[in-house]
């Protein structure tokens, strides 16, 4: 039974005296507020011309502004100068009762009026929903309407822990489909939201079984009928799902400075607590086996192969968050997890081996995503049979890519040669030049070159290789 804030004259609204009588506080501000949580936008319902009071309100509010969300819902949003926005709305139905039972779920469908505060507004029975932590839609019509707010209830479980009401989610599964209705735009948005939730594996777990999950991203179905076998059986898509329970724990520990990863936070922290960062790691780790149904090979003892699902399923990968509007930096990130999400592993079975020219290799290749990528190995090896095999090891490269970075922070001297260099033996300048100048670097952290005069005999020895065609190697 949740606890619920019952000072109604506290909820405030910035400029709340200029809106027009018979104004309402709804939605998330109320449902945030009567459960004590923290917001910085206010949802307020008027009785007509919402768009019209916006920009009147607007000239009253010195650097504020408006945006137009709909005209064809009468919705704009303000701006707020000391930051936040208010969403405005006008009356959907002839008054406030019929507005409230056309909204998303009933634990948003609760309204204060705005001058007196002096009760709670509740047609649809939303305050007894709040207090048992469930996301109950009023009627089939309301999803219908909006599509969208399918996978808004599972944003929900995420970010409050609550639970679906069963005809809700009958519902749901029921118009799964119809989410491909929806804006891009709109989805990205909901799932930045559920991928910075509480409750991440909660919502995932749930997509899956309703069949949302495999409406946003169809690839993974294949996976449902998938089993590899390394030592002992597993299906792929159990693993998925594994990974992302560990990998959402895992987070949460780092996050706080603790755990095995935790001495790693300040590596980490920074990355994640950007919220499209965030959601595009975790996409990234959902879709990491994506081309695994597409490469599988079994040898004769029947274990399986999957080689080349990682450059193939970070193309697959790369396709859905286009599709899903993604930003280029987002889209990026779960490529590269995608791509490199084997790296750690193939480093980390090196052991005390791991040379100091191949750290430098991975630190060039995930940037940083580094740490976080090693944080996502430490689930995969956990969600892996023998469930956790090699998870130490993950936190031992860590350990090992943390003392190479602060030895090089400690140097911080100029590099042996230079892009100069690379001109007076005849190269013209051009992307080979950083990887020539990194791959002195590497030997130089190996020890293979100590000396400027070294480097320079190994840079003339490369600049002759490019002029032949012959370098980089193809796998580089």
């Amino acid at each position: 039974m949740m606890t619920i804030n019952n000072d109604l004259k506290t909820l405030t609204v910035p400029y709340e005296d200029l809106f027009p009588e018979n104004s309402f506080i709804v939605g998330g501000s109320v449902r945030d507020f009567l459960l004590g949580r923290s917001f910085q936008d206010w949802d307020v319902v008027i009785p007509s011309d919402a768009i019209k009071f916006a920009f009147e309100l607007r000239r009253k509010v010195e650097g504020g502004f408006v945006v137009v969300l709909s005209e064809e819902d009468d919705e704009a949003r303000l701006i707020l100068p000391e930051g936040g926005w208010m969403d405005i709305t006008s009356f959907r139905g002839n008054d406030i009762d019929e507005d409230l039972k056309k909204r998303d779920f009933t634990i948003n469908s609760i309204a204060v009026p705005l001058r007196s505060k002096d009760r709670l507004i509740d047609p649809t029975n939303g305050l007894d929903d709040l207090q048992n932590g469930l996301i109950r839609s009023f009627s089939i019509e309301n999803l219908e309407d909006d599509p969208l707010r399918i996978l808004r209830a599972f944003r929900f479980v995420s970010t409050l822990g609550f639970d679906i009401e069963e005809t809700t989610y009958g519902w749901i599964s029921q118009l799964a489909e119809a989410l491909k209705q929806s804006a891009p735009e709109r989805i990205r948005y909901e799932l930045t939201r559920l991928f910075n939730g509480d409750h991440i594996f909660k919502a995932v777990k749930l997509m899956a079984e309703s069949g949302v999950l495999f409406v946003l991203f169809p690839e993974l179905k294949e996976q449902k009928s998938l089993v590899q076998k390394y030592i002992v059986e597993q299906n792929v898509f159990e693993h998925t799902l594994l990974v992302i329970k560990y990998l959402e724990e895992l987070v949460k520990q780092v996050m706080k400075g603790e755990g095995a990863m935790g001495k790693f936070a300040h590596r980490i922290v920074p990355f994640l607590e950007h919220e499209g960062r965030r959601m595009a790691f975790f996409v990234g780790a959902l879709l990491h086996d994506v081309a695994k149904p597409r490469t599988v090979f079994r040898d004769e003892e029947g274990r399986t192969h999957f080689h080349g699902h990682d450059r193939l399923g970070a193309e697959i990968a790369a396709r859905r968050a286009e599709v899903l509007r993604f930003s280029t930096e987002e889209r990026d990130i779960v490529k590269l997890i995608v791509e490199a999400h084997m790296h750690p592993h193939l480093l980390a079975r090196e052991h005390e081996d791991v040379t100091p020219r191949a750290l430098n290799r991975y630190l060039r290749r995930t940037g940083e995503l580094a740490f976080p990528l090693i944080l996502f190995a430490v689930a995969d090896a956990m969600a892996t049979p023998p469930i956790g095999g090699g998870a130490e090891w993950q936190v031992y490269l860590a350990e090992r890519l943390e003392q190479l970075i602060r030895q090089k922070e400690a140097r911080k001297k100029k590099r042996l040669v230079t892009g100069h260099d690379i001109i007076e033996l005849g190269l013209k300048p051009g992307p080979v030049f950083k990887r020539i100048l990194d791959e002195i670097d590497d030997l130089e952290a190996e020890g293979v070159v100590k000396t400027r005069d070294e480097a320079l005999a190994k840079l003339k020895e490369i600049v002759e290789l490019v002029k032949e065609g012959k370098w980089p190697p193809p796998s580089q």
